[in-house]
This record gives C-alpha cells, sequence and structure tokens, in this order.
C-alpha cells in the first residue's frame, strides 16, 4: 500500500459507472427475456399470471438496481466531502444487495452480494464502517427471511440459507478487520520509513549546504588574506605563512580538529586592521617615526572593529586584536598580560613573529635562523607564551635546512 491519501472520488466514479452499467443490462436483459418468453406462451405464462410475474421477479428487481444507482450517482456529485461518499457509496451496494436477496434468496447471489461492501470497506481501510456495515447486511438477510419464511416455495430452503449466510459474513467481516490492520499497518510502516528517508534526505541536504557555506567562507577568508598582502609587496604571503605556522603549533597541543582549523583561519586574517592604514606607511622604506608607528599600532584595534559583529565567538576578532598583545603586559593595543591574552592570540604571536624575521622587509634582509631562534628564545616568559616558544624552538631545531620559512 503506498501512503498517498486514498482518491474516494476516483473510486466512486469507477464502481458507480460499472455498477450503474451492469444494472441497466441486467434490465434490458431482463426485459428482452421476459417478453420472448410471454410471446411464446413459454415456462407457463399465461394471460393471468405474466404480469405478476414480470413486475415482482424480474423487472422490478432490476430497476430498482438502477434507480439506486443512480440515486448513488446524484448523491455523490451533490456531497462535498469524500469520507462521506464512501459511505454513500457503500450503502447502495448493500440495498442491491438486499434487493437480490429478497427477490431471489439463494445461497450463491446472496453471498456474492452481502460480500460485496466489505470488499469497499477493505479497500477504505475503515474497521468501523465494515463493522456498521455488516450489522445492516445481517438486517437485511433476516428480513427477507421473516418476510418470505410462510412462503412455502421458500420455506424449505431459506432458513439453512440464511444461517449459512449469516454466519459467512460475520466470519467474512471477522477477515475484513484483520486485512484492514494489517494495512493500516502496513502503511504506516511505510509512512515511517518515507518519513525516515525524508529526514535522512533533508539531512544530507542541510549537510552539503553548510559544506558550501563552510567553503564558501574559507575563500572568504582567503580573499581577505590575498587583500591584506598586495598592499605589501615586501610581506606578500604573509598571511597564509603565519596561519600555517598556527597551524602547526596547534597541532603539538590539545586542540580538536575543528579548532585547529579555526586558529589557521585566524591567522590568515590576523592583519585585516591594515586594510585601514595609509599604504604609504606600511610600504614606507626606511624607519617608521613615531607618529607612523602610532598608526601602524592601530591596525589591531581597526581589525577587531571589522570581524567583532562576524566572527564565530569572537575568536577571530580576537585574533586580530590581541596578537600583538605580551605576556608581561607590554604589548598593545590594550595592555594585556599572561591569562588575559587567549591561547589563540598567543599562538599567532609567535607565528607572526616568526614570520616577521624569516621574510624579507623593505627596510631588511631575511634574519638568519640562529638570530630568529635567539629572539624567540630570549622573548618566551615576557613576549611570548613559554609553552608556544617552547613549540617554535623545537620547531626551529627540526628544520636545519631552513625551510620552515619558506
Amino acid at each position: 500500500m503506498g501512503t498517498e491519501k486514498i482518491d474516494y472520488g476516483q473510486w466512486q466514479r469507477l464502481i458507480t459507472k460499472s455498477l450503474l452499467g451492469m444494472a441497466i443490462a441486467q434490465f434490458v436483459v431482463e426485459a428482452v427475456v421476459n417478453t420472448l418468453l410471454f410471446v411464446n406462451r413459454q415456462q407457463g405464462y399465461n394471460e393471468d399470471t405474466i404480469a405478476g410475474k414480470l413486475i415482482r421477479y424480474q423487472l422490478l428487481t432490476t430497476l430498482f438496481n438502477v434507480i439506486v444507482i443512480l440515486a448513488c450517482k446524484i448523491l455523490c456529485k451533490v456531497i462535498k466531502k469524500d469520507e462521506i461518499k464512501k459511505y454513500v457509496l457503500t450503502a447502495s451496494i448493500s440495498l442491491i444487495c438486499f434487493n437480490v436477496a429478497f427477490s431471489h434468496y439463494q445461497f450463491a447471489p446472496t453471498f456474492l452480494s452481502f460480500t460485496m461492501p466489505l470488499v469497499f470497506t477493505i479497500m477504505y481501510e475503515d474497521k468501523r464502517m465494515c463493522w456498521n456495515f455488516t450489522v445492516i447486511d445481517i438486517g437485511l438477510l433476516i428480513l427477507p427471511f421473516i418476510s418470505r419464511g410462510t412462503d412455502p416455495v421458500y420455506s424449505e430452503n431459506i432458513v439453512p440459507e440464511a444461517i449459512i449466510s449469516v454466519t459467512v459474513l460475520i466470519v467474512l467481516t471477522i477477515f475484513s478487520t484483520f486485512v484492514i490492520d494489517v494495512l493500516t499497518t502496513r502503511r504506516k510502516e511505510l509512512n515511517e520509513v518515507l518519513l525516515q528517508a525524508e529526514k535522512a534526505k533533508f539531512v544530507d541536504e542541510l549537510n552539503a549546504k553548510n559544506e558550501e557555506l563552510v567553503t564558501l567562507s574559507h575563500e572568504i577568508f582567503e580573499a581577505i588574506a590575498k587583500a591584506i598582502d598586495v598592499n605589501d609587496p615586501y610581506t606578500a604571503g604573509h598571511s597564509r605563512r603565519v596561519a600555517w605556522y598556527a597551524k602547526m603549533i596547534a597541532s603539538h597541543l590539545d586542540f580538536t580538529a575543528e579548532e585547529i582549523d579555526e586558529i589557521y583561519y585566524a591567522g590568515l586574517i590576523h592583519d585585516v586592521g591594515k586594510l585601514g592604514i595609509d599604504n604609504t606607511i606600511i610600504n614606507k622604506n626606511g624607519k617608521l617615526s613615531d607618529e607612523e608607528f602610532a598608526e601602524i599600532k592601530r591596525h589591531p584595534a581597526l581589525g577587531y572593529e571589522i570581524l567583532k559583529g562576524i566572527s564565530v565567538q569572537g575568536k577571530f576578532a580576537d585574533g586580530a586584536k590581541c596578537h600583538h598583545e605580551r605576556m608581561d603586559g607590554k604589548g598593545y593595543p590594550d595592555g594585556l598580560d599572561g591569562s588575559e591574552i587567549s591561547m589563540l592570540s598567543r599562538i599567532i604571536a609567535v607565528a607572526d613573529a616568526y614570520d616577521a624575521m624569516t621574510s624579507k622587509r623593505s627596510y631588511r634582509d631575511v634574519l638568519p635562523q640562529s638570530a630568529v631562534r635567539e629572539q624567540i628564545e630570549k622573548g618566551s616568559g615576557t613576549q611570548f607564551d613559554p609553552q608556544i616558544a617552547k613549540i617554535m624552538l623545537d620547531m626551529i631545531d627540526a628544520d636545519t635546512e631552513y625551510k620552515l620559512r619558506q
């Protein structure tokens, strides 16, 4: 069974058209056959009894069926609710069954006629409807038994046939409710499977969108880093190198993979504040004046202002603002010391200092590795976090060919 809602209207139209066609065909056949029998005076037809036989047994029965189905079609067009239409349709079938049973109380047609509504209740998966119509049908079976039980022509067979029909009808009803339970359970199970599949699909789509957003944010960070570095041809690639050094340092500490990635991207945009500094100062050859150095020192605060509204939990903004703070409190812009400086900013501070010393600047060439090591070691505990400085020194010692700076 599918999970979609049953199209009662489609079933109603198909069933009523089929029943109406069969009822009309039966009426026409009965009219033609009985007319021929009357004309040829066969099977005891005579002037005195033919009208009663035609009205009582054949034409009246089939005409009643045609009227019932036509009324059903009209009601189904007038009624708007599908739930009511199904009761109208099944009630119409029950009336036809009663008509057949009353006119021809024989086991085969009675059994087929009265079980037909049960088929529709299974189709509609309606247990309450199933039992309701079973009670109605039993009443309709008993009614012709009572009304015709005194007829000597029928009294011989009507009692056992009625008992058998009612018994079979009850058994079939129990079976029908079981079938409905099975169908309902299977539909619920299938609905649950499809619901889980939809959820999984939604989660996959959400993950895909999240990956797209992560990729886009990374591309934005890369673009910002390029914009920073393009201002100073002497420090081109500085942001990317600082990010890589910071990531290498973080990998030696107790950080998760996600946190290490955050440290990398924080390092990538740590100098974003330089975009607000005059290029003539950034690209000046030689020593900066006190005023120019004061202007340069504004870039951490500027970086914080740029990033504070978009950073994740303040990490990126903090890295931009505090990477020039010192452990002894003599850094800038806020003069923070020791525990006041985040671990991320401490890592970027060491990575930034290493790259500053190992890259060519407008006012000097690359420092020798020994000089770089000496400065890192000298600044441990005062300028740099001792733990991070130790990791940087170990990385320098392992870099025997001085390739790390590349």
